[in-house]
């Protein structure tokens, strides 16, 4: 069986499991080389849904796991995605001088992202791309983003530079910059097995990133970010966005 013809099976059957809900096969576009085809699950008088890739599940299913384990495996993984989708008003959602708060922003390479980014409005830096995304919810259980696209810009009728902006205000204020070295950095992840580091001298590099340490790369673009790290560095520096 192909893969196509497993995905209209899987739909069919999550159709019978989840009655009332709209299940449908879709392209869905992202960065970083994550475009995938999968199955999108949307329950009834909901704004929001899931999409999940049904390939992992495939691979199983051709790796001879039984039929029901496999239907069982991606009910239980759209009852998990449900149990956690964020939840926002949608009239909120329309409203971009409420959603401005949100904003974020995220590098990207340029090499892979081509056609992604002709669809959404960015400034290249070298070989790297600044992206923009509405933050909607950032805890425990993970975190979940809107990309903006140029159709948006259009909607909301705002500029490329208003939302370049609006979004560097919102950044440096949701998510301040720090600055550690590297050790420190290792101590932290280690927690009590930190003892064990022999390294008592300062790394020669340091780590650049965020509060929450997600989209870290970003501090770069934030205003005097890198005077302020080349004063504390007491020189010149290298920057290896990762």
């Amino acid at each position: 069986m192909d893969y196509e013809r497993f995905m209209d099976w899987v739909a069919e059957e999550m159709r019978a499991r989840f009655p009332g809900a709209d299940i449908s096969i879709q392209e869905v576009s992202k960065l970083q080389g994550e475009s995938y085809t999968g199955m999108a699950v949307r329950l009834e008088n909901s704004d929001v849904g899931v999409t999940l890739d049904l390939k992992p599940f495939y691979e199983g299913f051709e790796s001879d796991l039984a039929f029901d384990d496999v239907m069982d495996l991606i009910e239980h993984s759209v009852e998990s995605a449900i149990q956690y989708l964020p939840h926002y008003d949608t009239n909120t959602l329309a409203d971009y001088g409420q959603m401005k708060e949100t904003l974020t922003i995220q590098l990207v390479p340029v090499a892979g992202n081509e056609e992604k980014l002709s669809q959404i409005p960015h400034k290249t830096l070298e070989d790297m791309a600044l992206v923009y995304r509405f933050e909607l919810e950032n805890n425990a259980q993970g975190s979940s983003s809107i990309l903006l696209t140029n159709d948006m810009l259009t909607t909301y009728n705002i500029t490329a530079d208003q939302l370049h902006a609006d979004a560097i205000e919102a950044a440096v204020k949701n998510h301040p910059a720090k600055l550690q070295n590297l050790n420190d950095v290792m101590r932290e992840m280690m927690g009590d097995m930190s003892s064990l580091l022999l390294m008592e001298a300062p790394s020669p590099m340091w780590v650049a990133t965020v509060d929450d340490g997600k989209h870290g790369a970003e501090v770069i673009q934030y205003p005097g970010f890198l005077d302020q790290a080349a004063e504390r560095l007491g020189g010149d520096f290298y920057v290896l966005p990762s």
